[in-house]
């Protein structure tokens, strides 16, 4: 092992020190460990994961099933999300509640998280029209 790596570091630098080798993953050296990390648009994102939201996500799919803006525009279309009405961000008191909930096309969902994420202040979506 010890002549293998003394090889390659030779062929690769073109020098004799050692490399730095990753020990955690002995299979792939070159590549750098990045810890996992739950958060998604600076927010926890492993509340998604827990029983009781999931529960009630069914819950509200299965009452529910079409998309309540898709609706109102006259266009039937199955819904794929639940979505906090107020987001969890700005009031986690509420993030079980029913009445703060919403079934939401994939669409609908990103145009309305697309907006109002970083509190409205996404420049990506600052000059695009609302879909």
């Amino acid at each position: 092992m010890f002549v293998y790596q003394t090889l390659l570091c030779n062929i690769v630098n073109n020098t004799n020190e050692m490399p730095n080798i990753n020990r955690t993953n002995p299979m792939l050296p070159w590549k750098v460990s990045t810890p996992k990390s739950n958060k998604s648009w600076g927010n926890n994102t492993g509340f998604y994961s827990k029983k009781a939201w999931r529960s009630l996500r069914k819950i509200k799919l299965m009452e529910d099933p079409l998309c309540v803006n898709c609706k109102t525009k006259g266009s039937l279309t199955s819904a794929a999300v639940v979505d906090h009405i107020i987001p969890r961000r700005l009031r986690p008191d509420l993030e079980l509640n029913w009445a703060n909930l919403q079934s939401l096309c994939e669409s609908c969902h990103n145009s309305k998280s697309g907006t109002e994420g970083r509190g409205g202040r996404n420049p990506k979506n600052q000059n695009q029209p609302n879909r």
